[in-house]
């Protein structure tokens, strides 16, 4: 499941445009703070040649190799939510059958 797919289902319905544009304000802050990082990370040799390449692309697949996991865990966590919302409404349904 993608990404984008599944931070849309971890609000409820009504609150679904609030979250995108918060989530959206912490993506653009998040950029600004790995632009500043990256700068703190490279350095420009004296002959005009970057150091500090090793350095940023460690810091950028670890950061990436957390991806997986965390996703992992939001997916799990919205399905338990969805899963006891339609529990509720099984109970509330046998409720106003009864």
């Amino acid at each position: 499941m993608s990404l984008n797919a599944t931070s849309s289902r971890v609000p409820d319905p009504r609150e679904r445009a609030r979250f995108m544009s918060a989530q959206s304000a912490v993506q653009h802050i998040a950029t600004a703070v790995g632009s500043m990082a990256s700068v703190s990370l490279l350095v420009e040799r004296p002959d005009r040649s970057l150091a500090g390449i090793p350095r940023l692309a460690i810091a950028a697949m670890s950061m990436a190799a957390l991806v997986p996991f965390l996703l992992a865990k939001v997916i799990a966590d919205v399905r338990r939510r969805e899963a006891a919302a339609a529990a509720v409404k099984v109970l509330a349904s046998l409720n106003t059958v009864g």
